[in-house]
C-alpha cells in the first residue's frame, strides 16, 4: 500500500493531471496530501490539485504553473483497464484524446513522472522525493484489488496501443519498457 507523505516546511501545491487508469489513486495515496479537483481548486499550499485529461477548466493554465507530477503505467495496462471497466460504451478515441492532450499541454512543462509498474519505479520515486523534499516509501501494492498492475503485456494487448502513445511512454521511461 502507498505510504502517506509528510509535508515539509516549504510545502507547495502539486498539480496531478492524469490519463484515466494510469495510477491516479495510487499517487494520491502515496503523497497523502488533501486532494482538490481542478474545478474546485483553491490553490492552497500543501494540497494536490487533480484532473483527468478530459477535464476542461479555465484553471488548467494556472495549474500548469504549479509543480507537476504525473502517474503512468504501461499503456497496454491502461488500455486493458479502460476496456475492462465498463468503458466499452466509451470509445478508445477518448482515451487517446487524453494522451494527446497530456503530450501537447503537460509534457512541455517537464513534469515529474512516476511510472508505477516499471522496473525503474524506485528511481521515479526518488526523483519525486528529491524534487519535493519528501521521504515517500511504498511497497508498490495496487490500490484496487481489481487492478491491472500485473496484467501480462501481450501482442494482443499491445495491438490496442497507438504508436504515438508508445513513443511517449518510451520517452518518459528512457526507452526502457
Amino acid at each position: 500500500m502507498p505510504g502517506r507523505g509528510e509535508k515539509g516546511d516549504d510545502e507547495e501545491m502539486i498539480f496531478i493531471p492524469t490519463v484515466m487508469h494510469s495510477g491516479t489513486r495510487f499517487l494520491h495515496q502515496l503523497i497523502g496530501w488533501p486532494v482538490q479537483t481542478l474545478a474546485k481548486a483553491q490553490f492552497v499550499d500543501g494540497t494536490i490539485i487533480h484532473c483527468h485529461m478530459d477535464t476542461r477548466s479555465e484553471k488548467f493554465t494556472r495549474a500548469l504553473t504549479c509543480p507537476i507530477v504525473v502517474p503512468m503505467r504501461h499503456p497496454a495496462r491502461i488500455y486493458e483497464s479502460w476496456a475492462r471497466r465498463n468503458f466499452k460504451s466509451k470509445h478508445p478515441e477518448k482515451l487517446e484524446a487524453q494522451f494527446r492532450r497530456m503530450i501537447r499541454e503537460v509534457h512541455p512543462h517537464s513534469p515529474t513522472y512516476v511510472v508505477i509498474d516499471h522496473e525503474d519505479r524506485d528511481l521515479h520515486l526518488k526523483r519525486l522525493n528529491d524534487r519535493f523534499g519528501l521521504a515517500l516509501k511504498t511497497d508498490w501494492c495496487p490500490v484496487s484489488e481489481k487492478g491491472t498492475s500485473d496484467v501480462e503485456i501481450t501482442r494482443k494487448r499491445m495491438a490496442r496501443v497507438p504508436d504515438f502513445v508508445m513513443d511517449f511512454y518510451e520517452e518518459i521511461t528512457d526507452g526502457r519498457h
